[in-house]
């Protein structure tokens, strides 16, 4: 059974509210506070040539519009359907079906129009970013944060959908500027948002820098400084891109600490040996000063070092309580310290391990 579609043509506006009517395009009034921006010219066009060829499927949705004197003016104020109006005024199409309702109040139409946003697939998160946030504007709660959770539901969000977003508008002006300029992807931008607010800005010039790809900050880098929250950014990228790093953020089962420890400490030490010929071959051959400039390498090996001395320290610590003392190391000795000092003492006299001349 087909919809029964009337043509207006001055009817009384109480025999047309809840009917499809087909409605003059120039009658229709595009609403000014749509939350979308940004509309396909090419698409419109293609829009309008494809409803010329089958027909218009669905119907537009319209309110009378109403004038200073409250009463209706004749035309009507387009709520849901802007695209296939557009399509329309650029192909020439004069009539459109449209489905006229009542007007509802400011704050149901606010929450109809985010809701469309949001449910809409083809808009792009950066969009719907800026339209929850002048939606915010617009309820008065754009600086209560505290008060955002409880609109979602009436958003038509998702719980998941709507905390990316949140995080998003909650960066810094500076952040979210270059989300919108394009020069930082919207999906890099929700994982920053994960950071403190001291970290945000740091973390996302060094992966922008570093031209780290979305899939891998939002998978592995930004996970692994939650979880390390003391962490350089240097060592979030080597731990990361080495891979694995999960496995030492769990808890150990009781199994794995009954553990064979000389088998442990021989691959810490065959390990050392590799270090000292990466070194070798690093030094030797010259390759930091033909790094000097580059964006991350230098940084990379500054932190790496770093690290290591700062395990290397950690070790001796843990070594002077094993009994029988530790060496420690200075630029022109090497001393064994004697186990049965005070820790503190002991700590004085282990001095920071300098790089050879």
């Amino acid at each position: 059974m087909s919809e029964e579609v009337i043509i207006w043509n001055g009817q009384p506006l109480n025999e047309m509210i809840g009917k499809i009517i087909l409605i003059p395009v120039e009658k229709i009034i595009p609403d000014p506070k749509n939350l979308r921006e940004t509309f396909d010219q090419k698409e419109i066009i293609a829009l309008g040539e494809n409803i010329k060829k089958i027909g218009q499927m669905d119907a537009i949705k319209v309110f009378p519009k109403i004038g200073n004197d409250g009463s209706w003016d004749g035309n009507f104020d387009l709520h849901d359907g802007e695209r296939r109006w557009r399509a329309a005024i650029a192909t020439g199409i004069k009539y459109l079906k449209a489905i006229i309702e009542t007007k509802p109040s400011e704050e149901d139409i606010i929450f109809k129009r985010i809701a469309r946003v949001l449910q809409t697939e083809t808009l792009k998160p950066e969009e719907k970013v800026k339209a929850i946030e002048k939606t915010f504007n617009d309820l008065g709660i754009r600086y209560k944060p505290h008060e955002w959770e409880k609109y979602r539901d009436k958003f038509g969000a998702s719980k998941e959908r709507f905390s990316e977003i949140v995080r998003v508008i909650q960066l810094p002006n500076k952040l979210k500027e270059l989300m919108f300029s394009g020069v930082m992807s919207y999906s890099i931008a929700q994982a920053v948002g994960r950071l403190p607010k001291d970290r945000q800005e740091e973390a996302a010039r060094f992966i922008l820098a570093n031209k780290l790809y979305g899939r891998y900050v939002v998978t592995e880098f930004i996970p692994y400084l939650l979880e390390h929250p003391e962490a350089s950014y240097a060592q979030a990228f080597e731990h990361t891109k080495v891979g694995g790093w999960k496995m030492f953020t769990k808890r150990p089962s009781k199994q794995e600490l009954d553990i064979d420890y000389e088998k442990v400490i021989d691959e810490f030490l065959n390990s050392c040996v590799k270090w000292e010929r990466a070194w070798d071959k690093l030094v030797s051959s010259g390759i930091v000063g033909q790094v000097k400039g580059k964006t991350l390498s230098p940084y990379r090996l500054k932190d790496a070092l770093r690290r290591i001395i700062e395990l290397s320290e950690q070790l001796q610590y843990q070594l002077f309580d094993a009994g029988g003392g530790v060496v420690a190391l200075s630029k022109n000795e090497t001393k064994l310290l004697e186990h049965d000092q005070s820790f503190n003492k002991r700590k004085q006299k282990i001095k920071k391990i300098k790089s050879p001349n």
